[in-house]
């Protein structure tokens, strides 16, 4: 009598977990949102590669994100990427990119912009146009410093900004 009573148990909760569950097409979380950057001096040399002379040193960079007219330094110390950044040596040609986390938390606008201030005296804006959906969160477009660098009808492959100083 027992392993009757058992396998009913075992069958009334599995019934109970499969009706309770949803059906979905993908049930994942798609976040396409990183913006790879390439700034070159008058001379072509890239200016994240620390062997560059005025090369941008890594620990004087920061990200600040504009919210309501402010700018508000990006920082959080539980990612991988802290100030919303990385800088990484390619295995192409590039030779070393930034990879800019521009804001993404903000839903009042399709558009965001980001500020990467290079030292204390240079900096430039990274303006995202931003589509959210319900499980997905996709960067269409990029302005860096007003011009259009990437537009995702346009371009085939990474949203890749190459810039000059």
């Amino acid at each position: 009598m027992r392993p009757t009573v058992i396998k009913l148990l075992l069958l009334s909760v599995l019934i109970t977990l499969f009706s309770s569950c949803e059906e979905k097409l993908c049930g994942c979380t798609v976040i396409d949102a990183d913006v790879n950057i390439v700034i070159t001096d008058s001379d072509n040399r890239n200016l994240l590669d620390p062997s560059t002379p005025g090369h941008f040193n890594k620990e004087d960079i920061r990200i600040y994100f504009v919210r309501n007219g402010q700018r508000q330094e990006a920082y959080a110390p539980n990612l991988d990427a802290a100030r919303y950044f990385s800088i990484n040596q390619t295995t192409d040609d590039n030779g070393f990119v930034m990879k800019l986390l521009p804001d993404l938390e903000t839903r009042d606008s399709d558009i965001t912009t980001t500020i990467i201030k290079w030292n204390e005296t240079e900096e430039d804006v990274v303006t995202c146009e931003v589509r959210h959906s319900d499980n997905t969160t996709i960067i269409t477009k990029v302005w860096y410093n007003d011009e259009l660098g990437y537009d995702q009808n346009d371009t085939q492959g990474p949203r890749l900004i190459k810039a000059q100083r």
